[in-house]
């Protein structure tokens, strides 16, 4: 689906575009914009080795890599083609209580324990601090803002789900593998009933992955470019106190 355009001043619809080629230098120009701000951040690739400009990169407050369980703010074209997804990056893995036995020690690290992020951020959906900072963004860009995640319970159960955030509420956009564990998601209607569905249904059962992005996407041919400074004031600082 299409980056969701505004309405301009005469009625007439405006896509955003970011100034980046490359989602690697989309996270390089705001990591150093970050820094103008005292937020260090640390450049992160899914792949090192193969179409490194265009993998999907994170920003996260730590280099340990992978880095699944910190908060992180990730430039991505993947779900999100050919449109470039930036915003806010949080992971669920799976229940510490699931077997491992057999797993090596790459495996073993998909397991949550108390550090990861996801307990808060899940706490702070359910409590509406997540929406307050939502309709920030939304204020600040102009626009509704993208809310969309995928996970699910293995490689052929794995699913997608997109919505557009606007004044509170939830549109759906986009979803794929509806016969995923994701599934139930699709009925939701806001911020905290996803917090609800979340915790009754999609993580039921616990070794359900959840990969949740709240941000903008930036069409290559939009009509209004946006400078890095705007992009990270309005998209991704609002979300400093979950880069941890």
């Amino acid at each position: 689906m299409a980056s969701r355009a505004r309405l301009g001043p005469k009625g007439d619809t405006v896509t955003a575009t970011a100034p980046f080629r490359t989602t690697r230098e989309a996270a390089n120009a705001l990591a150093e914009e970050a820094k103008q701000t005292t937020v260090e951040l640390v450049r992160l690739p899914f792949n090192r080795f193969d179409e490194v400009d265009e993998t999907t990169w994170w920003l996260s407050p730590r280099a340990d890599n992978p880095a699944y369980k910190y908060g992180k703010i990730v430039c991505t074209h993947r779900n999100f083609e050919p449109d470039m997804f930036i915003g806010l990056y949080v992971e669920k893995g799976l229940d510490p209580s699931t077997i491992t036995a057999g797993l090596s020690a790459k495996e073993r690290r998909y397991r949550m324990d108390s550090t990861w992020l996801w307990h808060d951020f899940l706490k702070d959906l359910r409590l509406g601090e997540i929406d307050r900072v939502t309709t920030l963004v939304e204020k600040q860009c102009g626009q509704p803002v993208v809310v969309a995640l995928d996970g699910g319970a293995g490689e052929e159960d794995w699913g997608f789900v997109r919505f557009e955030y606007q004044s509170g509420q939830l549109t759906p956009a986009a979803s794929g593998g509806t016969g995923s564990s994701l599934a139930p998601l699709n009925s939701a209607r806001s911020l905290t009933s996803v917090a609800d569905l979340i915790e009754t249904m999609v993580a039921n059962p616990p070794w359900v992955w959840l990969d949740f992005h709240i941000g903008i996407t930036f069409a290559p041919d939009g009509d209004e470019e946006w400078d890095t400074g705007r992009i990270w004031s309005g998209v991704c600082a609002p979300w400093v106190s979950w880069l941890r």
